[in-house]
């Protein structure tokens, strides 16, 4: 039987933020802005932790998609950095916990390598230092073993 993860997500934040939040609202701007890099501003993101663990949600169930991928990593390159690793942290997560995708050693390397080249490009401020200590907090996010609850 399988099971109906933004439901299960849905109570588990709601209940956690307390909030009165629309998830399926806020879901639909997510996956606009994960599937076409518009109908979220940065700032919404940065200023929202509802809406990032939304977008981790998101993300863990279109991880595989090339735009999904395309506008996550601008979005990561864009945010401040503890903003980017939390989110990438709880992607993480959530893929394991939705069975979605399990990365490979080649995939997570490969990934990394993406961002940090993309950001290398677009950012000229970062120096070889910042990118490479990056690298190894975004490696040390993916190399984390997460347990999961029967």
């Amino acid at each position: 039987m399988k099971m109906n993860y933004s439901e299960e997500f849905e109570s588990k934040f709601s209940y956690e933020n307390n909030n009165i939040y629309d998830f399926n609202e806020i879901l639909k701007k997510v996956l606009i802005f994960i599937h076409h890099g518009h109908g979220l501003t940065l700032e919404e993101i940065r200023d929202d932790i509802y809406m990032q663990h939304v977008i981790s949600f998101a993300m863990s169930m279109n991880w595989r998609k090339r735009h999904a991928q395309f506008n996550f990593i601008k979005m990561f390159s864009s945010l401040p950095e503890s903003v980017s690793l939390d989110i990438l942290r709880n992607t993480h997560e959530m893929c394991f916990i939705t069975e979605v995708a399990c990365w490979d050693d080649k995939e997570k390397r490969d990934w990394c390598n993406a961002v940090i080249t993309y950001i290398g490009r677009i950012d000229k401020s970062k120096t070889e230092s910042d990118l490479k200590s990056l690298s190894f907090k975004i490696m040390e996010i993916f190399n984390t073993k997460i347990n999961i609850p029967c």
